[in-house]
């Protein structure tokens, strides 16, 4: 780790994290007791988090997914038809402000490839 990392706080870092995987998993622990020190090299490069257990990157994956969702706008749109070509088309409608009167859109934005048009229609 000294010869890779160095003296910094990063190298401390990965060796606790190394013994911790080494006790906690076992499946790990088997693969670098078999690999011996020709594998140490290899070891010391990898990133530590593929050193947890299954369960553990389970975890980790479901948090991921949920932080994405939580940091993903809503969005208002509802999947209708294209009015252009007939396809799959977002669609996102409202009202807006116009001189003494609200007046509402629809904001049509296709998701086929041959077709892609934006359409806005207002009254």
């Amino acid at each position: 780790f000294l010869e890779v990392w160095g003296n910094t706080p990063e190298s401390a870092q990965r060796m606790r994290a190394l013994l911790a995987a080494l006790r906690s998993n076992s499946h790990f622990r088997q693969a670098v007791l078999d690999k011996g020190t020709h594998g140490v090299v290899p070891l010391v490069r990898e990133d530590p988090r593929c050193w947890a257990d299954d369960e553990l990157k389970r975890k980790r994956a479901e948090w991921e997914r949920a932080g994405l969702a939580e940091a993903t706008p809503k969005l208002r749109a509802v999947e209708r038809p294209c009015p252009e070509c007939g396809g799959r088309a977002v669609c996102d409608s409202g009202a807006t402000q116009h001189f003494k009167r609200a007046k509402s859109y629809a904001h049509f934005r296709c998701l086929e490839a041959h077709c892609g048009k934006e359409t806005r229609w207002t009254e």
